[in-house]
């Protein structure tokens, strides 16, 4: 029994990895120039995600069918291993889109008194140009 949650931790530890590396991947291919982009030349961020997906289903499937070893349950409970893993480890994949989506528009108070004033100024001084 031992044996088999150490088994599981691994297999949790490799697909939050590859689920990381892959959102990374989705998050920063659009900074890199054309030429290295290879095959994920013109991907938005979205099919970078179903890929990450698809990715996590070629490997949680078999690897759920192998730890599970009870013949006659083996396919009930790898898919409800599937399925109840399957929701966090996406949500892994999604942060490093976050934190760069976080990097590109940050988040603007509802009153920022600086930002207020400027904007004032800003208006003055156009308002003074134009006259």
């Amino acid at each position: 029994m031992m044996q088999m949650r150490y088994a599981r931790l691994t297999i949790y530890l490799i697909l939050a990895t590859i689920l990381l590396l892959a959102g990374s991947v989705a998050a920063d291919h659009e900074d890199v120039t054309e030429e290295d982009q290879g095959v994920f030349h013109g991907w938005g961020t979205g099919p970078m995600i179903i890929v990450a997906i698809f990715v996590y289903w070629a490997l949680a499937i078999p690897i759920g069918l192998l730890v599970y070893t009870d013949a006659s349950e083996r396919r009930m409970d790898a898919n409800r291993w599937l399925m109840w893993t399957m929701v966090p480890f996406i949500g892994l994949a999604a942060v490093p889109l976050y934190v760069r989506a976080r990097r590109e528009h940050p988040r603007v108070d509802v009153f920022d008194p600086w930002a207020e004033g400027d904007r004032l100024e800003a208006a003055k001084l156009a308002e003074c140009e134009s006259s």
